[in-house]
C-alpha cells in the first residue's frame, strides 16, 4: 500500500493534470469515508504536546459528526449521511518543503477532505501548496499558524488557521506559579533564592510569545508597587496557599534565570542543546521551568529529576500532567492552547456547519469565511487559551483566571497582547527586542 501512494503522489506531482487521472483510479475513493489527515511536525501524534492535541481534536470531531449523520433527525445533508470519519496521521521524516509537499500529496492521494497542519513550521509549504495546484484539492486547518492574504490570495486560500494569544496563558500561569513559589519558600531556601525561567524551542512567534507573557508576569510581580491591586490580589493568592504567609510585609521577589541562549534551536527530544539548557537551568536554581518546546518537556522533568531536586514545571500547550502520568506532581500548572476544542471548531466550519450540539448550517455569508480571510488571533477571552487546574494550584485556579486586575478591559490579560503586538510590529529577533518593554506601563 505503501508503494502504490508513493506512485499516486509521484503522479499527481508530475503534471498538474494528473489530479484527475489519480482521483479516477484513486483505490483509496470511498464515498463513504470522510477522511482527515494530520501532517505533524515531525514528531508523533503521542508527542504529548500539540500534534497530540490535534490528533484529540479530530477524534473529537469524529464522535460528534458520526452521531450526527446517523441521527435521522438531525440537520446533517442526504451527502453526509451514514459517512464514517477517518482519522490518517503523516509524520515527515523532515520539515523541509518538498518533504512537507509530498505529505500534503499523501494526503490528496489518499482522498483527504481536510489537512491538519500541526505546527508553525510548515508556513512556508503550505504557502507554496496553496499557491499551486495542489490549492483546491482539499482544505487546510493550520495549527498555530496562518498563511495571510498577503502570501496567498484570497482566491487561491483554503486554509484555516488557528492563532493563539498565548502570551496570555504564560502570563496567568507565571501569576499562578509565582505565588505558589512565595508560599513555599522555605522549601527552597527562603526568600531570598526563589528564581523561575524559561527556554524555548526555536524564536518564532507561536514559542516566544507564551516566553514573554511568563517573563512579563514575573516582571509584573517583581515592578508593581506593594500597594497596587495587583500585588493585593497576589498576596491573596499566596496567603490561600500559605495561610502563614505574612501579607503585611513587601511581597517579595522573583529571580530570572536567563541564558546565554534562551533557546535549543530544535524541538527534539534529548538533543544536545535541549539537555545542555536544562542542565544550565537546574545547576542555576531555577525552582520553577516553563518549557515552550514540545516533546523536550521530557528532558525538563530528567533534568530536575537527575540532580534529585524539588523543582517544578509548567507544561505547554495541553495539560501535561494528565500526559506525564508518572511526573504528574511536578506540574504546577500548564499553559494551555485549547487546540483540541479548536481544532474540532474549525473541522466543522470545513463543511459549512457549527460546534454547537444541534449543529447548524452556517449562514451563506459565513460559509467558507474562515478558510479565505486572515486569521483572528484568539485568547482568553474566546476562550481559547487558559491554564489547567492542577493540584499544587486548585485552591487560587478560580481567582486568577477571574482576576478582576487581569480580565478587566484595559486589563493586564489585554495590556500583555499589547506588547507582544509591539514584538511583532518591531519584525526583528523577538526575544533580544522583547526585553526593551514593559507592556504593563
Amino acid at each position: 500500500m505503501r508503494k502504490t501512494i508513493k506512485i499516486m503522489v509521484a503522479l499527481l506531482f508530475a503534471s498538474t493534470t494528473s489530479g484527475s487521472i489519480v482521483a479516477c483510479t484513486n483505490p483509496f475513493s470511498d464515498s463513504n469515508i470522510f477522511r482527515i489527515t494530520i501532517v505533524t511536525d515531525g514528531h508523533t501524534i503521542t508527542d504529548h504536546s500539540f500534534n497530540e492535541s490535534s490528533y484529540q481534536g479530530a477524534l473529537k470531531f469524529k464522535s460528534s459528526f458520526e452521531a450526527w449523520v446517523a441521527d435521522a433527525s438531525s440537520t446533517a445533508p442526504d451527502e453526509l449521511r451514514n459517512k464514517k470519519v477517518v482519522i490518517t496521521p503523516i509524520q515527515p521524516a523532515t520539515t523541509d518543503l518538498n518533504t512537507l509537499l509530498s505529505s500534503y500529496g499523501q494526503a490528496v492521494v489518499m482522498d483527504s477532505k481536510v489537512t491538519i497542519a500541526s505546527g508553525s513550521i510548515q508556513s512556508s509549504a503550505l504557502v507554496a501548496a496553496q499557491n499551486g495546484f495542489l490549492k483546491d484539492r482539499m482544505r487546510y486547518i493550520y495549527v498555530d499558524g496562518d498563511t495571510p492574504n498577503k502570501d496567498v490570495s484570497y482566491q487561491n486560500k483554503n486554509l484555516a488557521g488557528l492563532l493563539y494569544k498565548a502570551e496570555q496563558a504564560g502570563l496567568m500561569a507565571a501569576l499562578a506559579a509565582e505565588s505558589w513559589l512565595i508560599a513555599h519558600a522555605q522549601e527552597y531556601g527562603g526568600y531570598g533564592n526563589l528564581k523561575m525561567s524559561t527556554y524555548g524551542g526555536l524564536n518564532i512567534p507561536a514559542v516566544t510569545n507564551y516566553m514573554y507573557g511568563f517573563y512579563w508576569g514575573i516582571q509584573l510581580l517583581n515592578n508593581s508597587e506593594d500597594s497596587s491591586p495587583i500585588i493585593s490580589e497576589i498576596k491573596s493568592w499566596i496567603k490561600d496557599l500559605n495561610p502563614d504567609f505574612d501579607d503585611s510585609q513587601p511581597v517579595p521577589k522573583i529571580g530570572f534565570v536567563e541564558l546565554p541562549n534562551q533557546f535549543t534551536n530544535n524541538f527534539d527530544q534529548a538533543s544536545s542543546e535541549s539537555k545542555s539548557v536544562n542542565s544550565l537551568l537546574v545547576e542555576n536554581g531555577a525552582n520553577i521551568i516553563f518549557p515552550v518546546a514540545g516533546p523536550q518537556t521530557s528532558d525538563t522533568l530528567s533534568a530536575i529529576q537527575s540532580k534529585r531536586k524539588n523543582y517544578k514545571v509548567i507544561g505547554v500547550d495541553t495539560d501535561q500532567a494528565l500526559q506525564y502520568t508518572e511526573s504528574a506532581d511536578y506540574f504546577l500548572t500548564s499553559a494551555l492552547k485549547d487546540i483540541s476544542n479548536s481544532v474540532d471548531y474549525m473541522l466543522w466550519r470545513a463543511i459549512n456547519y457549527d460546534e454547537t450540539p444541534a449543529h447548524g448550517e452556517l449562514p451563506v455569508g459565513e460559509q467558507d469565511k474562515v478558510f479565505k480571510e486572515d486569521a483572528l488571533n484568539r485568547g482568553f477571552e474566546e476562550k481559547f487559551i487558559g491554564i489547567a487546574d492542577n493540584k499544587a494550584i486548585s485552591p487560587i485556579y478560580n481567582k486568577v483566571i477571574s482576576s478582576p486586575e487581569l480580565t478587566k478591559a484595559g486589563g493586564f490579560i489585554e495590556k500583555v497582547s499589547e506588547g507582544w503586538q509591539k514584538v511583532l510590529d518591531h519584525n526583528g529577533d523577538y526575544w533580544i527586542y522583547g526585553k526593551t518593554i514593559n507592556p504593563f506601563e
